[in-house]
């Protein structure tokens, strides 16, 4: 146990500034805490630290999808009528009856704020991924700035074609599957749980093609910190 935790220590530590670490586990060192704890403390200092960075981002990043979620709450009828369209195309091929119901008198406000919140972060998704590249880039070097905008660009364009590609080929998919197993019985599909379903799929989808760019953009950040780790040790 003393070893892992040791291990996740030094792990753990690498999200931290060079001379921050040192000075850091050098500290915990002397202290003689158990190791358990020792390892606590180091994820506490490392929390504030990253929470400190990120909220840099962070804020101006929910900002943005704020304003874009108050955009798309203007138009969301016409909204919530493309939402709708794969559920009651399915209903009515099936021969069913294609109106959407609620339980409670919450769940129209509710589904409005929560098709407006999701629209939103496709909108501002060019302006929260900047923030990310912002975040990422301090630790680049010059010609590795420069990809800024094409990273920008492409990875705004595959979250918004995964959306598009989960609305049109991956929930009228799973609806129709889903619901052509329930022929036994009379559905009567709540719009609040179907929009669940929805945004699940939708965003899901957008996610998963963002996934190779994300995980390079962690790449060039992890980069940037062992670059850093070994100027340091270097003028050491």
């Amino acid at each position: 146990m003393t070893r892992i935790c040791l291990w996740l220590m030094d792990w753990v530590s690498r999200l931290l500034q060079p001379n921050e670490r040192d000075a850091v586990l050098g500290d915990l060192a002397e202290s003689c805490e158990p190791p358990g704890q020792a390892l606590l403390d180091l994820l506490g200092l490392v929390v504030r630290r990253q929470a400190a960075l990120w909220g840099e981002r962070l804020l101006p990043s929910i900002v943005g999808i704020v304003i874009g979620t108050g955009l798309c709450f203007y138009f969301i009828n016409n909204i919530y009528g493309y939402m709708a369209r794969p559920l009651t195309d399915t209903l009515h091929a099936l021969g069913l009856s294609h109106h959407l119901v609620y339980t409670n008198p919450f769940d129209p406000f509710n589904l409005y704020i929560k098709l407006s919140i999701t629209c939103g972060l496709f909108l501002a998704s060019p302006y929260v991924l900047w923030q990310f590249w912002l975040f990422v880039s301090p630790d680049l070097y010059r010609h590795e700035k420069r990809y800024a905008w094409p990273f920008v660009t492409l990875m705004s364009t595959l979250f918004v074609t995964g959306g598009f590609l989960g609305y049109k080929l991956a929930l009228p998919a799973a609806l129709r599957f889903l619901v052509s197993h329930g022929g036994r019985f009379w559905p009567m599909v709540t719009f609040n749980e179907y929009s669940d379903l929805a945004i699940s799929v939708i965003v899901g989808v957008g996610l998963v093609l963002e996934l190779p760019g994300l995980c390079w953009l962690v790449y060039l950040k992890q980069k940037g910190a062992r670059r850093r780790e070994e100027a340091a040790s270097l003028d050491e």
